[in-house]
């Protein structure tokens, strides 16, 4: 099904459609919808912004109020409807609410119920349902939710940095989506430095940890994976030439394997892929530390905990919160140890470890810090 909030639905139906057609039996002209229990469940209406209304029991053709449960509820407080997720019940974003719909049959259909006050979706593409959670943006950052209530996850830095480096006026490109494989929820922006969307921000859902990845591109999102026979793989888009030597993505990729769920990617001049090339750059520091509670330390090595010997390190430094941080360049001799030395004395330090692109490497734990207690001086 294909519907924008301004023109009429449009169905595809597998395996017997040969182009979009209209969804008979009068539907609403819908921005979001969702699979709930055994209905369609559609919400912002353009002239009745929130407004859910639901198509027959297992009947997506009927949309006739009082036939076969068929219905509509407006939810009179929290303004627009910004996004829906479905599964055995719903959950419908406002701007300024989260409501949980549940199947109760009979006269009554569906029962609503509020679940968040003064907490919505900024939009609807910023929501994405990974198991039994909801993650999404709100005004407040970004949250999640088990269909009873929400939480923060990036309270604070994560937070802060998403809405300094947004460019506030294409927010509507920001889009969530769910690398199943490696456990992350991605959401992609565009932000104050591009003039598209040029970063994603990643938060590991099994570690509870963020991290960003800045490449330009235009759209992430799932998909089932189509998957290719050996014959098949002759006409494989990117050999042009039915040469599988001139395939250039690897052939044990999940690409070629069929109804994979799967994290994709447009690039910027339309052409689709997966992040499966060569390493990107990469950097991974840590906050500010004292790393002898009130006393000045002298940091002598630096040893990044990385199955590679490429890794580089810099170290950030200050003796007052008040002063100008102070930063080394990038030192690249690691020992036969697999430290890099450092001389650097001060109250206050950042770690910094860095891998330079197409570097060949599967695992980062982390920084160790090899440094002596000094004096108060």
């Amino acid at each position: 099904m294909g519907f924008n909030g301004v023109d009429a639905p449009r169905t595809w139906t597998l395996d017997s459609s040969s182009d979009f057609a209209a969804l008979s039996g009068s539907p609403p002209t819908f921005r979001h919808a969702a699979i709930i229990n055994n209905f369609v469940v559609t919400g912002f209406q353009p002239t009745a912004r929130n407004t859910v209304q639901w198509s027959s029991f297992n009947t997506p053709t009927a949309w006739t109020a009082g036939v076969n449960q068929a219905d509509s509820e407006i939810l009179p407080e929290g303004g627009a409807i910004t996004g829906m997720t479905g599964g055995q019940y719903g959950l419908v974003f406002q701007e300024n609410r989260i409501t949980r719909m549940d199947y109760r049959g009979g006269n009554v259909i569906f029962s609503f119920r509020r679940i968040e006050d003064n907490i919505g979706a900024v939009q609807g593409k910023t929501v994405i349902k990974v198991g039994n959670l909801v993650y999404f943006l709100s005004e407040n950052g970004f949250r999640v939710t088990d269909g009873n209530s929400s939480k923060p996850i990036g309270n604070g830095k994560v937070d802060r940095f998403f809405f300094n480096d947004l460019r506030f006026a294409l927010r509507e490109r920001v889009r969530a989506s769910v690398d199943y494989e490696n456990k992350l929820v991605c959401w992609s922006y565009p932000s104050v430095s591009a003039s598209g969307v040029d970063k994603i921000i990643i938060y590991n859902y099994e570690t509870q940890r963020w991290s960003i990845v800045e490449k330009e591109h235009q759209i992430i999102f799932n998909y089932i994976s189509p998957g290719f026979t050996l014959d098949e793989l002759d006409d494989y888009p990117s050999s042009g030439s039915n040469d599988l030597d001139a395939i250039n993505v690897p052939l044990d990729s999940d690409i070629f394997v069929s109804g994979l769920r799967s994290f994709g990617v447009f690039n910027t001049t339309n052409r689709f892929g997966t992040f499966e090339g060569t390493n990107l750059a990469c950097e991974i520091g840590t906050g500010e530390t004292e790393i002898f509670p009130q006393n000045r330390s002298l940091v002598t090595h630096v040893r990044p905990i990385v199955d590679t010997t490429s890794a580089t390190g810099s170290v950030t430094t200050r003796n007052r919160v008040g002063d100008s941080q102070s930063t080394t360049s990038p030192v690249a001799t690691m020992h036969a140890t697999g430290t890099i030395p450092f001389h650097k004395s001060a109250r206050y330090f950042k770690f910094n470890m860095q891998i330079p692109e197409g570097t060949t490497w599967n695992d980062a734990q982390g920084i160790d810090i090899e440094a002596t207690k000094e004096g108060y001086r």
